[in-house]
This record gives structure tokens, C-alpha cells and sequence, in this order.
């Protein structure tokens, strides 16, 4: 086989190689080998080439000459067929923000539909968190009124490595972080999820808060103000079940 190879090589570069017709006195033995040249698939084929090549798909062996040895080169074996594989499309990726408000003692969240609350969502927290002052012995009554509260966001996914984790239950740990932070830090007595959406986000099972409270979001009473009525039934109900 190295013979073989020295032979193409040498072919390929143009250097024409020469094998002596006998055996030179004192010179090392001479191997001679049989090649069997097959067609090179680079070059052109006429019309006939086709017609030809079937011909030529199994090739009978081919004798050696008188005196030289044959040598068998090995075909390669076929290709295993690999099944293509089908493309998938990615699925729908998860993203969402979230507002934490501390107001009256309570952390207060809502998912946003913007990129940012509203004043007039801010103003309707602050009311909300001043009433419960006022029926929750458990609340400072001067937080709610020491100004307007400003809201912290939560924005997921927290980065854009698609290597990283960035499902469902990756952002529910994240949301629980969070939460569980705001809490210690801010000292608060309870928990307000505004909204089915912010309900639906929220792990509590990983949250320990004594006191929680689901009601409907603050921009569903801006755009329908008779359910106010509805939220403060709702906070009215987790003070007396706490």
C-alpha cells in the first residue's frame, strides 16, 4: 500500500516513475506490483461515461502479470445512512415583569403590561395600603403616608445566555428570590399579589409570609373602578385570616 501511494503521489506531481526490467546485481530486490486504476470522479464525463460507469460498477478482478505479485486494495466500506434530523422550532420564550411596591407594611405586586407602573397605579396602591393602615393594627400607620411609593421591577429572564436554564421553574425560583429578599429588607408584615397573572408567577409554597393577599390588579380598577369594592373585600379577608 505505501508503494501505492508513493506511486500516486509521484504521478500527481508529475514525476514519471521508473522500474527497472531486471534484476540489478547488488541492488536492493525490486517489488512490482499491479495497479488497477480507477476512474477519477473530477473529470468530465461524455454522454457514453454513464453507460460505461454501470458497466464498470462491479469490475472483474484483474490478473497480474507473469512474475509480479498482485496486491488487493481494500474498498471503503458504505456509509451507515444517518436519518436527517427534523427541525424544531424553538418554543415560545418566557418573559415577563413584575413591580414590587412596599406600602403600609405590605409588599405589594402587580404584573405589567408596560414597561413601567403608572402614577395613577402608584396613587391607587398608596390608598389601598393607607386603608389597611387604618384596620390592620399590625401596620405602621405612618408608612402609607410618608409619600408616594416607588416600585422596583423584576424583569425575566435576568439574562440572555440561552446556554442557562430560562424555563418556568427557573423564573419561579428567581421570583421567589426576589420576593423573599424584599421582604426580610423592607420589614414587611404581609404579601399582596395584584392579579391572576402576578398570582400565577409567584411560588408561595417557597415564600414564607404569614400574611397573603390575592386581589384584582390596579389596572383593572383604573379601567373598571366598581371592582374596588371587589379588592377591598379581598385585603378585608386576609386580615381576618391571618
Amino acid at each position: 500500500m505505501n508503494e501505492l501511494r508513493r506511486l500516486a503521489t509521484l504521478e500527481a506531481m508529475g514525476i514519471a516513475a521508473y522500474v527497472s526490467r531486471r534484476q540489478l546485481p547488488g541492488a536492493a530486490p525490486t517489488r512490482r506490483l499491479a495497479v488497477v486504476r480507477q476512474p477519477r470522479a473530477d473529470i468530465p464525463q461524455s454522454p457514453e461515461m454513464p453507460k460505461a460507469a454501470a458497466r464498470l460498477k462491479q469490475p472483474a478482478p484483474v490478473a497480474a502479470p507473469p512474475g509480479m505479485p498482485g496486491i488487493e486494495v481494500a474498498r471503503p466500506a458504505p456509509r451507515a445512512q444517518v436519518p436527517p434530523r427534523q427541525a424544531t422550532e424553538p418554543g415560545p420564550s418566557l418573559r415577563f415583569t413584575l413591580a414590587a411596591i412596599v406600602a403600609g407594611g405590605w409588599l405589594w405586586l402587580e404584573e405589567l403590561e408596560g414597561p413601567a407602573m403608572t402614577p395613577e397605579q402608584l396613587m391607587l396602591v398608596q390608598a389601598m395600603a393607607g386603608a389597611l393602615s387604618v384596620v390592620d393594627p399590625g401596620s405602621p400607620a405612618n408608612v402609607a403616608t410618608a409619600g408616594r411609593p416607588e416600585a422596583e421591577y423584576f424583569n425575566w429572564p435576568l439574562h440572555t445566555n440561552q446556554q442557562l436554564d430560562q424555563g418556568v421553574e427557573a423564573a419561579r425560583s428567581g421570583v421567589a428570590g426576589f420576593i423573599r429578599r424584599r421582604l426580610e429588607q423592607r420589614t414587611c408584615s404581609g404579601l399582596v399579589l395584584l392579579g391572576e397573572e402576578c398570582r400565577s408567577k409567584v411560588p408561595l409554597e417557597h415564600i414564607d409570609c404569614p400574611r397573603v393577599a390575592c386581589t384584582v390588579s390596579t389596572a383593572r380598577m383604573l379601567v373598571s373602578p366598581a371592582i374596588k369594592k371587589q379588592a377591598w373585600t379581598d385585603l378585608q379577608a386576609a386580615l381576618r385570616s391571618a
